[in-house]
């Protein structure tokens, strides 16, 4: 199923439109394929995405988090792998952070913060 959903999207296609494509299909299409994306889509047997549209947005940002980006420190070109995990990664569009020496000073400096209580 993970490969019929993926196949939905298209790179070229608006996010209207994947989304619609996205939201055509069923729950039992879908699941599997955000599993395969890394997201915890059960808690037991209760559904943790009861809305539909939620669980395909997610799913298109998780696609696109994948795509080749210029990292704003460095320059370099990089892209996210699925299952590494970011140094830092957007909470609203989950695209995670390049690797470089600039992005680990700032996690680290995040992190710092989290330890002391000053972010949640």
């Amino acid at each position: 199923p993970s490969k019929k959903v993926l196949s939905v999207y298209s790179f070229s296609a608006s996010y209207k439109t994947n989304l619609k494509d996205m939201k055509s299909l069923t729950a039992v299409q879908l699941e599997p394929c955000a599993i395969f994306l890394g997201f915890n889509v059960r808690d037991g047997v209760k559904k943790l995405y009861t809305n539909k549209q939620t669980l395909c947005d997610r799913m298109i940002l998780k696609i696109e988090s994948l795509f080749d980006i210029e990292c704003e420190d460095c320059n370099d070109v990089y892209c996210n792998e699925l299952g590494k995990e970011p140094l830092l990664r957007c909470r609203l569009c989950l695209q995670g952070s390049h690797d470089c020496e600039a992005m680990a000073e700032k996690a680290k400096t995040f992190n710092d913060l989290i330890q002391k209580g000053l972010l949640p």
